[in-house]
């Protein structure tokens, strides 16, 4: 997918994290006066572990505190089992 308001990447599982901030280059956006971004969570089964919670939470846990020490939000917040990851963020932003 070419799309210059996506960013899509492969990310480390726990217990190791994924800068998530860092990979979609969000320091460079903040100035521009971006502050929401949304994102998609796959929890399909592969993406749960056996105790129930995501196989990313650390990550997610530390992308949230990035966002916040860079006075940004994360706007929407999107899960899935199916991976269907576009459907979720199709959004007109033409009237924001």
């Amino acid at each position: 997918m070419k799309d210059s308001n996506t960013i899509y990447a492969k990310v480390h599982r726990d217990p190791m994290t994924s800068h998530w901030f860092d990979i979609c280059n969000l320091e460079m956006l903040r100035p521009t006066g971006v502050t929401e971004v949304s994102l998609f969570l796959d929890t399909s089964e592969t993406m749960v572990t056996s105790q129930g919670t995501s196989a990313v939470q650390a990550s997610f846990d530390q992308f949230m505190n990035v966002l916040d020490d860079h006075g940004m939000i994360l706007e929407n917040l999107s899960q899935s089992q199916i991976e269907d990851w576009i459907t979720p963020h199709m959004k007109d932003n033409s009237e924001d």
